[in-house]
């Protein structure tokens, strides 16, 4: 009786080892926040009035809707209509706009109409924090059709939705036994064998935050025995613990392919049936005796620098009490403007500039040494500001503000008498500018800009000219680029710039001035390099 007992207990507990281990637990948080049973369409944006964007998002849900992955959850919560770009660089609109839906995840389409064409942008976000998961966009759609924009809209959900990191997941499991959401339709055929995954890491980008890759971990592998449209049943060949593949874990869809070694001594191999690359005709052409992988340059994201050298007229002119109009020109003088734009985020910038030029002029004040003067000018601007692209596209139609701080410092020579001073103007800096592409001119792109000086402010040395001055400050330019490479752009600009006081009371200096001006006008070229 004794040792009936003992084995009853026995049984018992390798019972309730069995249930603890077959109750396995192995949910990263990670893989849990990719888990998308359900979508959610956010109202899109166009910049024609809705003319499209309406038609573009009902033939978006429609997509979901006949999806078999994938149910479409009604918008509960109204908002403003925001573009993708916003919605990227605030989560917190995204969570508000999501409030009471059980979608795991939503979709907001961008339509932007251009001279070139269309701009279309989707991307996926996640309702649980408002991040963004994935974007995928297509620039210069020609045409303007519904149709073809569906078309078109069709294709990038497609090549969204393909970008997730796992393909189905499984829907039940009884014994070894299980149900996955692919099917024929998905390209599955009877024998595959699927692994099951599970995401433990995402890989952001640095700058916009979307996913690039993820690092998964292989927990199981499933043999497809019998397939259905949309549908597939399977048989569990392998687990890395008892019962640790259970409903809703993810599985990739492999499809193998079978290789041939290439004949003749060569490295590689080939898909069976493929022709070697080296056989075709224009190898030679193709990849020469010493081939390189090739990879498609991506485009810049992070901002500017460049240099720009040029030759400039300016005038200094102050006009004194007693002796009159002292002006000292310079009919061309060399200088340099060096500068640095760094994309904050999609829309926010810092711009910096620095400016150099060496002046050489005769002294204008009669019977004053020396004879000739030598002058130097140094310009300097620290801006942070906004750009709105009208196509969201950062090299489109696009216009600037930014505000900062500048300063532009003349020395001169001391003379004897003392005709000129060294002035120094400074002031928080308001710039406006806009460009956009030339269609008429391939890669070719003009703009304005604009700077005015809010409260500006005059220093002079060694003495001054009066007690008080009345200052302004303004600068204006004209400037066009040519990409001559993806991110080798050549420049060229206009700048012009005039800064003027008026004084009231004595000054410092022996024959006090009435006013001073200075005015240049400048022709330069360069090159910029965006990276």
């Amino acid at each position: 009786m004794k040792y009936f007992v003992i084995i009853l207990v026995l049984l018992s507990f390798s019972k309730n080892l069995y249930g603890q281990a077959s109750k396995v637990n192995y949910v990263s948080p990670v893989d849990d926040q990719l888990s998308i049973d359900s979508l959610l369409v956010l109202p899109s944006l166009d910049n024609v009035n809705g003319l499209y964007s309406r038609p573009l998002e009902s033939h978006l849900k429609k997509l979901i809707d006949e999806s078999h992955r994938f149910s479409l959850e009604p918008l509960r919560a109204a908002g403003n209509i925001n573009s993708t770009d916003s919605l990227s660089q605030n989560p917190q609109l995204v969570l508000d706009l999501s409030k009471g839906s059980k979608a795991q995840a939503a979709l907001s389409l961008g339509i932007f109409k251009s001279p070139k064409g269309f701009q279309l942008k989707i991307a996926l976000f996640s309702t649980r924090d408002g991040s963004l998961l994935l974007q995928n966009e297509k620039r210069e759609i020609k045409g303007f059709e519904i149709k073809k924009l569906e078309g078109e809209v069709e294709g990038l959900y497609r090549q969204l939705i393909s970008s997730l990191p796992y393909d189905g997941k499984i829907l039940s499991r009884q014994l070894t036994r299980v149900t996955v959401d692919l099917g024929q339709s998905d390209g599955i055929k009877s024998g595959d064998v699927i692994p099951v995954i599970q995401i433990i890491k995402l890989n952001r980008h640095p700058k916009f935050k979307f996913i690039v890759g993820t690092d998964k971990e292989i927990i199981g592998q499933i043999q497809i025995t019998k397939v259905d449209k949309k549908l597939s049943f399977g048989q569990i060949i392998s687990e890395k613990e008892n019962g640790i593949i259970k409903k809703d874990n993810k599985i990739v869809a492999q499809r193998s392919v079978t290789y041939d070694k290439i004949g003749g001594g060569q490295k590689g191999f080939v898909k069976v049936g493929q022709k070697p690359l080296s056989d075709r005709k224009d190898a030679k052409i193709a990849f020469g005796e010493d081939p390189e992988e090739w990879k498609p340059q991506p485009p810049p994201t992070f901002g500017e620098v460049g240099a720009k050298f040029g030759f400039g007229s300016f005038s200094n002119k102050t006009q004194l009490a007693s002796a009159g109009s002292v002006d000292a020109k310079s009919g061309i003088y060399p200088r340099i403007n060096l500068f640095g734009e760094f994309w904050l985020t999609p829309e926010y910038i810092m711009r910096v500039d620095l400016t150099q030029g060496i002046i050489e002029s005769d002294n204008p004040l009669s019977g004053s040494e020396p004879e000739s003067l030598s002058q130097s000018m140094t310009k300097y601007s620290l801006q942070f500001g906004y750009t709105h692209n009208f196509t969201g596209d950062y090299f489109g139609p696009k216009i600037q503000a930014l505000l900062g701080f500048a300063q532009s410092r003349v020395f001169v020579d001391d003379t004897n008498p003392r005709g000129l001073t060294t002035t120094t103007y400074s002031g928080a800096m308001l710039s406006i500018a806009g460009s956009t592409p030339l269609g008429f001119v391939p890669k070719w792109k003009a703009g304005a800009r604009i700077n005015f000086y809010l409260f500006p402010h005059l220093k002079e040395e060694p003495v001054s000219s009066g007690r008080d001055s009345n200052d302004t400050m303004t600068e204006f330019s004209l400037f066009t680029s040519y990409k001559w490479m993806e991110r080798l752009h050549l420049i060229g600009s206009v700048d012009i710039s005039l800064y003027t006081s008026s004084f009231t009371g004595g000054g410092t200096r022996s024959d006090d001035a009435n006013n001073i001006s200075q005015s240049d006008t400048s022709f330069n070229a360069g090159i910029k390099y965006l990276f």
